[in-house]
């Protein structure tokens, strides 16, 4: 195919909207930065039946990218378009139950497929000048007959009726370069999974000179995740080609474009670029919009007509004056501490809610420690009074105060004698000399201490595998296994060891796994080694009047882990409404800000703005804060019939929902339903009310403000360690 049969091909498209002639123009004159909100306000349609939020001071509507996961999104595609959809791609993500439907109508399909071959062609042409099209390729993405809800394969398979494209399993693909003995430039397109797949089966083969790869997804694989720097450096040692020889691809099926990132010298910043006809701009907060600086991304693509409105993802950008950008990672969107509210949906009949909580023994233990409790005792007061461990919490964190907060919880969770401490081995069910894997976990460095610590003191043999974001010598888990190692022998093994996979030590004869529910079950199921899993675990607090004075303890329930912890509260129910309840919650956003006593980053600021769109199209009320870039946010659901309040959780640390009540029974009747709930802070004055003692009959209770400060007992909620 050459440059002209390429416009031919657009110059004979016939579309209800436009000529073929008209889009190949479009393509060229359209403007390659966001001057201002002058075009976009002309340009977009104010949405139909379905409120959009807005963005800029001009008030733009916008299409948040989640929307795409909503039955609503089919309403707003009909409103439209008035007509069916020709073709309806899914998203290939799997930490959500409800996989994204992107719909196109015939003309937005075209126009799709047009851009795609486009702009493709233009990066190939930066690579091979005026004989790109006669480049064949070698794709790793199945065929669209293969995967046929896949976006990227029909991209591909659109690309492949105009140069010639070879489909491979990347099983297959030594094979098939041995035997096609090719001997002339090419490029391969995959999936970084592909890659490392390709990889991980010992094919190391050098492309023949001028060869070209596309790599384009994550960077997780399921054996295995890599950095984006160390998939270049996977895919270079695996072709034996240059890194500025790899092209990164940035799309999504809810797109109908694609942006691409390549450099010709390893000396020169890699940044992405799309077309010159999508404006795109970055979304740093409600109503706060910029042609650069970080923020999530947010494009505008004249040519995705079923959607005709700048699409927000949750993709965070660092957009540059030339608005091209780099990927600095998504908007967390996963439940904190691995509390996945979705898995959970599948197997909340096979579970008890409330397990019966194990009594300690009556009369003291016989069992000898391993370890001196005197020495241990030392050994963690120095840990934590110790400048080292309060800075890489700092770091971890980014609050100093929540990290002080969190070592003095800490502090007061630790057994403070001989008894105490044979008490909680003994309630442990550990078996001095059993070895034991400990999965520690991501979501904080101080999630691991408390199992680590028991297991020791019980004598048990210990390994410990590091999550991958704190395998770092400074980290605040590796500062501690290293102290704790000079105590008692430690294996520390690298992020790289996976269950089941391993390698792991010889003696290793059960694991402890932290995760969510689906996560234990998954390797139950694959793991040779008996698995010891503790899902999901979820904190509430309770008020019966919202007094100002409370507002501080509920502040350090909230956020002493960052929220990151299965204590921290999750959300509030109380009985107080209407204007009590409001200057109460302006109380809480003030002490929360106190309390944490740092700026949000990019990150948590998105975040926030996005979970408040979602309330919003819940029809919840909420607070205003006075300063929408550094506040939390806090909306109000009034329960008046039976709904899953759990449904209405965040996975947000700044985000707390507030779920008030009218009708005491009918509280206490929820929260029975409360899936995982394994502990409630409350307040004083709740506890000496008559609902309070029945509270006590049901949960595991704890005092507000001490939600974070488990007592190490042995148990984890309520069940033995081992």
């Amino acid at each position: 195919m050459s440059e002209k049969t390429l416009k031919s091909f657009f110059q004979n498209l016939r579309f209800s909207t436009l000529q073929g002639q008209e889009l190949w123009d479009l393509m060229k004159v359209l403007p390659d930065s966001f001057d201002s909100d002058f075009d976009l306000v002309a340009r977009v349609k104010q949405a139909k039946g379905l409120e959009l939020p807005t963005l800029g001071k001009q008030g733009i509507p916008y299409l948040p990218i989640e929307y795409f996961r909503e039955r609503q999104i089919h309403q707003l595609f009909l409103q439209n378009s008035n007509k069916k959809p020709a073709k309806v791609f899914k998203s290939s993500g799997t930490t959500s139950a409800t996989a994204a439907q992107s719909l196109f109508s015939t003309d937005g399909l075209l126009l799709y497929m047009g851009q795609s071959l486009k702009v493709f062609n233009d990066v190939l042409k930066r690579f091979y000048q005026r004989h790109s099209t006669a480049i064949p390729g070698i794709s790793l993405v199945p065929h669209i007959s293969d995967r046929p809800d896949s976006s990227l394969s029909q991209m591909i398979s659109w690309i492949g009726d105009f140069w010639h494209v070879d489909f491979v399993r990347p099983e297959k693909l030594s094979e098939f370069l041995e035997s096609s003995k090719v001997d002339q430039a090419l490029w391969v397109f995959g999936t970084a999974f592909d890659f490392i797949n390709v990889f991980d089966r010992g094919v190391r083969r050098k492309l023949p000179e001028g060869s070209v790869v596309f790599e384009t997804g994550g960077y997780k694989g399921k054996s295995r995740e890599l950095t984006r720097d160390a998939l270049f450096k996977l895919i270079s040692d695996l072709f034996f080609l240059p890194t500025e020889k790899i092209v990164s691809e940035y799309g999504m099926c809810e797109f109908a474009c694609q942006a691409y990132d390549f450099s010709f010298s390893p000396d020169r910043p890699r940044t992405f670029r799309f077309p010159a006809w999508v404006n795109r701009l970055v979304h740093q907060g409600p109503q706060t919009a910029s042609g650069k600086g970080e923020g999530a991304l947010v494009t505008y693509d004249p040519l995705r007509i079923d959607f005709p409105w700048p699409i927000r993802t949750q993709d965070i950008v660092d957009m540059k004056a030339d608005s091209t950008f780099t990927y600095m990672g998504r908007v967390p969107q996963a439940p904190l501490k691995g509390c996945s509210l979705d898995a959970e949906e599948g197997h909340r009949e096979k579970k008890t809610l409330f397990p019966p909580r194990p009594l300690a023994p009556a009369s003291s233990p016989s069992l000898t420690l391993k370890m001196n409790p005197k020495l241990m005792n030392e050994f963690l007061s120095k840990f934590l009074n110790d400048a080292s461990t309060l800075k890489s919490l700092e770091d971890e964190f980014k609050s100093t105060s929540a990290a002080r907060s969190a070592l003095k919880d800490l502090s007061l969770s630790i057994p403070q004698n001989d008894e105490a401490w044979k008490q909680a081995s003994t309630n442990s069910s550990a078996n001095a000399g059993d070895s034991w894997l400990i999965i520690a976990p991501n979501n904080h460095s101080l999630a691991s201490i408390y199992p680590v610590v028991i297991g020791s003191m019980a004598g048990l043999e210990l390994s410990v595998r590091l999550p991958r974001n704190f395998e770092r010598p400074d980290s605040c888990l590796n500062l501690f296994l290293q102290g704790l190692g000079k105590l008692s022998p430690i294996s520390i093994l690298p992020s790289s060891v996976r269950v089941p996979e391993g390698p792991f030590p010889e003696k290793i004869s059960h694991i402890l796994v932290f995760g969510d529910n689906q996560t234990i079950q998954d390797l139950e199921k694959k793991s040779q080694i008996p698995i010891k899993g503790f899902g999901t675990g979820i904190t509430a607090s309770l008020l019966t009047s919202c007094s100002p004075s409370d507002a501080d303890l509920l502040a350090k329930d909230m956020l002493s882990l960052g929220q990151r912890g299965c204590f921290s509260s999750r959300a509030l129910f109380c009985f107080a409404s209407g204007k009590g309840l409001l200057d109460f919650l302006q109380v809480l956003r003030d002490e929360c800000r106190r309390f944490w006593n740092a700026p949000l980053s990019t990150f948590e600021r998105i975040a926030v703005d996005l979970e408040a769109v979602r309330f919003r199209n819940l029809g919840t009320s909420f607070v205003v804060p006075r300063d929408s870039n550094d506040d939390c946010f806090l909306p109000i659901i009034e329960i008046t019939e039976t709904r899953k309040v759990w449904e209405l959780l965040s996975p947000h640390p700044f985000v707390l929902p507030v779920f008030y009540y009218r009708d005491e029974n009918k509280l206490l009747s929820d929260l029975t339903k409360f899936p995982n709930l394994i502990c409630l802070s409350v307040s004083n004055e709740t506890l000496e009310q008559e609902i309070g003692k029945d509270l006590l009959k049901t949960f595991p209770v704890v005092p507000l403000g001490s939600a974070n400060a488990p007592v190490w007992d042995g148990l984890h909620n309520g069940v033995p360690l081992f």
